[in-house]
């Protein structure tokens, strides 16, 4: 077989030209894109996280009605929660799910009432007080002309079994262009235990995901929850937490769209 070399000039170009860079690689399973999505949340580069949700996007596709009841997720790396801020944490016995919804209104709708609406407003059902600290412009953000938005929360919800719960967190919104438009991004974490009304529950750290997608019906949304919790002396299963939570998420977009429906 004949060859020929390849010219210096030509062989110099290749390896400097940009479009030699590999594409940016995300996983392909819901499980670990979570995760993965969690871990690059702030990301300069946003180029690993539009991958992600690119195949975020194509695995709802495919698989939406297996998330409605949650669906077991476990990948949450400890470097993505120790970049989180100084606070030491122990993720022994952590669990998670994840639930996908679908809607007729889009992420710029979404992002206006996950932002600007009174969450007492929206839920009343679930929360009893929820003050929030915006620590950048929320209008900017709403706008789509800031990329980011930071904001503390502080909350008292209630829910079944005669549980008050009292938590702070700290919050984080961002724009992420896909193929097919633009992605807000959420995610919450706790800054420390959580205040429990039962001694038989203990709530030690909880960290959460809202992806909302565009799609050609509005939206299609994925939340995702892991949570360090523990049953302590009483006989009621160990996943009750978990449970309490999937059903709080399922009931976040019935009310963020029964509000939108409503204007």
């Amino acid at each position: 077989m004949n060859t020929r070399p390849i010219p210096a000039m030509l062989l110099t170009a290749l390896v400097l030209s940009p479009a030699c860079k590999a594409p940016p690689e995300a996983p392909q399973e819901l499980d670990e894109l979570c995760g993965f999505i969690f871990e690059h949340f702030t990301d300069e580069d946003p180029a690993e996280l539009a991958a992600g949700l690119g195949n975020l996007d194509t695995w709802l596709n495919a698989n939406l009605e297996e998330t409605l009841e949650g669906y077991e997720v476990t990948e949450l790396s400890r470097d993505s929660v120790d970049a989180l801020d100084e606070n030491s944490r122990d993720l022994d016995g952590m669990v998670g799910a994840a639930v996908g919804t679908e809607g007729s209104f889009d992420p710029a709708e979404i992002a206006e009432v996950l932002v600007l609406v009174d969450p007492v407003e929206l839920s009343p059902g679930m929360y009893e007080v929820y003050d929030r600290t915006f620590l950048t412009d929320q209008n900017c953000f709403v706008k789509a002309k800031c990329e980011t938005l930071e904001v503390f929360n502080y909350m008292e919800s209630t829910y079944p079994l005669g549980l008050d719960v009292t938590t702070e967190t700290n919050g984080q919104y961002r724009w992420v262009d896909m193929e097919t438009g633009t992605a807000m991004l959420q995610r919450t974490w706790m800054d420390s235990p959580a205040e429990v009304s039962v001694d038989w529950l203990s709530v030690q750290d909880q960290f959460y995901l809202n992806v909302v997608m565009p799609s050609e019906s509005g939206s299609v949304r994925l939340q995702a929850t892991w949570i360090v919790a523990q049953v302590i002396n009483a006989e009621i299963p160990d996943g009750i937490a978990l449970t309490l939570v999937i059903a709080s998420m399922q009931d976040v977009y019935e009310d963020v769209d029964a509000y939108l429906e409503e204007q």
